[in-house]
């Protein structure tokens, strides 16, 4: 089957709608990653614009939602029953039958997308419709690993979107291979900005938040926390997640730990109620596109202390003080940083200054005008 998304005429404009909304929003879950929090921002913003927002979910309900989202936003996948079959096909065929029934009932505005297998339901199912589909990818596309059929899928359906966004300068040159150029647009995460806190001393924390997956490595920063011996000076390691490596990584923490200073707990949707005076943001990511949780730590003073795995941050990181970005795995390289920032060899003002430079074009006031430009059809390639 050929699809020409550009030129087909929608057959179901003259059909009387029941609802009409402006966007539905495609995405797997609702968990605690960073395409939930994005979408989160985004449908807050909107909402407070007085925008009719929809969300399909392929896996989540709204009362299994990791985020809180506005009442007025119409979830419109509780009265599904989940889908058990076995097949993954099935599954997959289901829920593009589902979404294009949504799409001709609710007739929006623009589909939004994110992630591989939700981009491509979307597409498949905007079929014959007159509806703007832009999806997103979240994640480092030449080292994130995706199952075959999404893979083979993504190369024939992207073509056919309006917008595929990116929030990573390696992902263009990969979708240019089967995707125009000017479709491709790079787009700022959007961060909500935090209320001014007040001026404390900061604890004695080094925090990482994240899913105990290979991706993101925690088993090194363990190592490289313990090999720094800065606990014995009363800093602590919180660690904040699951994920199916947690089990190793407490198991790793029990034993190198000799001064019980790693924590482990799990995530919570208000993080930064608890960790707002937190001293430094670590991750050891061995891939990111665009960590949402470094752009929060550092909007609120965190320093950070990253690999440079951690995507197109890492270059303005690099940009305040190179120390804090540490290539590869190397753990005694990392602890040494840690050691430094806690002993204050790292001046924090000027440092401060210029963190606080790189972060401000990402807070949602800022981003939301290319946002609103893309999704609603008014960019310019």
């Amino acid at each position: 089957m050929i699809l020409r998304m550009s030129t087909l005429k929608t057959t179901y404009s003259s059909e009387k709608q029941q609802y009409k909304v402006d966007v539905l929003i495609v995405i797997p879950e609702m968990s605690s990653g960073g395409a939930e929090r994005v979408v989160s921002n985004l449908i807050e913003y909107w909402i407070n614009r007085n925008l009719r927002v929809a969300i399909y979910s392929l896996l989540y309900s709204r009362d299994q939602s990791f985020y809180r989202l506005d009442p007025r936003v119409l979830w419109v996948n509780d009265d599904y029953v989940s889908i058990n079959h076995p097949s993954s096909l099935i599954r997959s065929w289901t829920h593009l039958r589902r979404i294009r029934k949504l799409i001709v009932s609710l007739n929006p505005r623009s589909v939004l997308s994110f992630l591989p297998s939700a981009n491509v339901l979307s597409i498949l199912a905007a079929t014959m419709c007159d509806t703007r589909v832009i999806v997103s990818e979240r994640n480092c596309m030449k080292k994130r690993p995706i199952d075959f059929k999404w893979r083979v899928l993504r190369f024939l359906t992207y073509r056919f979107s309006h917008a595929v966004v990116v929030n990573l300068s390696s992902n263009i040159e990969v979708l240019a291979r089967f995707v125009p150029r000017g479709k491709i647009i790079y787009l700022r995460n959007p961060l909500k900005r935090p209320a001014p806190a007040a001026k404390e001393d900061r604890k004695r924390i080094v925090l990482c938040i994240g899913r105990f997956t290979e991706q993101k490595r925690i088993d090194y920063l363990v190592e490289a926390f313990c090999a720094s011996d800065i606990a014995k000076t009363g800093w602590e390691l919180h660690l904040v997640g699951y994920g199916p490596l947690k089990s190793d990584i407490t198991a790793l923490a029990h034993r190198l730990d000799r001064y019980e200073s790693i924590k482990i707990f799990e995530p919570i949707a208000d993080v930064w109620d608890s960790y707002w005076d937190a001293s430094i943001l670590a991750l050891t990511s061995k891939y990111e596109g665009m960590p949402n949780v470094l752009l929060e730590a550092m909007a609120r003073g965190l320093i950070p202390i990253v690999t440079a795995g951690v995507g197109d941050l890492a270059t303005q990181i690099f940009d305040c003080d190179e120390r804090l970005v540490v290539p590869g795995g190397d753990v005694i390289v990392f602890s040494r940083m840690l050691r430094e920032v806690c002993e204050h060899k790292v001046p924090s003002g000027a440092l401060e200054q210029c963190i606080k430079s790189k972060i401000e074009p990402y807070f949602i006031e800022n981003t939301i005008v290319d946002w609103d430009e893309v999704v609603w059809g008014t960019h310019r390639s």
